[in-house]
Parts: C-alpha cells; structure tokens; sequence
C-alpha cells in the first residue's frame, strides 16, 4: 500500500512468506522510483554484536538453537518459516548452511509441534541442530 502511494518503505526481515511475492515487491518498488529496504533488526543489536565478537576466528566443534514461540494462526505462515531469523543468526555467524535431515512432529495432547533440523556448515566440518518448538498454550510453561 505504502509503495503505490510512492512511499520509501522499511521492512523487518523476512519480507515475504515467498520469492515470488518478494520479487512483486521489488519490482513495484523499482517501477515507482522507490526505496524498498529489507532489514533483520535483531543482528544490529549490541547483544547480537557481542555474540559474533566472542564467535569470531572460533571454531565451534557443536552447537545447538532452540526457538519456542506460540501457536501460529491459521494462514499465518508455517513452523520452519516463525524460525527463519533465528537461521539467519546461524548463516550470519557461521557462512552457508545445508540441510543435512529434518523431523517435524505434533502432539496435541500436550500442546505443542516441534520442528528440529540437522545444519551442516559449507565446510562440512559442523553440524548444527535446530530446534522450532510452537506451544498451541497461551503458556508455554503450561
């Protein structure tokens, strides 16, 4: 709405559930003489800025994220995209990552899903573990 009126935009990271969408946005941006500007807040913060000075020149030998967040609402998106800044964290701090395996499970009984995947770094010398736990609670301590 804000770039058809012409306006420069802000966005928080990620922009779009998809490419696609993303792209439309771009390209509107582009055709209106716009600036479109994506941005990941949490890695300008000074308690990001720390963590990637006391990783910096270290190899980490294992490593682990666990994520814990609230349900999600019906066509607000999907479990392993509620994560997504958390992997740019990784991506960020340690180079390209692959997908070495990935589970996904549910129990509704005690309300909550879990999506865990195995990260393998771009020099194969690190797997890294990701935890995306959602809790159907309002309380994820309940």
């Amino acid at each position: 709405m804000f770039l058809e009126a012409g306006k420069h935009v802000c966005v928080e990271y990620p922009m779009a559930l998809s490419y696609q969408a993303a792209a439309q946005l771009w390209d509107l941006a582009q055709k209106k003489g716009v600036v479109l500007h994506e941005e990941h807040i949490e890695l300008l913060t000074e308690d990001y800025k720390q963590l990637k000075k006391e990783v910096e020149g270290k190899t980490l030998l294992e490593g682990s994220l666990h994520f814990a967040g609230g349900a999600l609402k019906p066509g607000f998106g999907f479990p392993a995209f509620s994560g997504i800044a958390r992997l740019s964290w990784l991506v960020d701090l340690f180079g390209e990552l692959s997908v070495r395996a990935a589970t996904f499970e549910e129990d509704a009984k005690q309300g909550y899903s879990k999506m865990t995947a195995q990260l393998l770094t771009s020099d194969s010398k690190l797997d890294i573990i990701f935890f995306l736990t959602a809790f159907l609670t309002t309380d994820p301590l309940t």
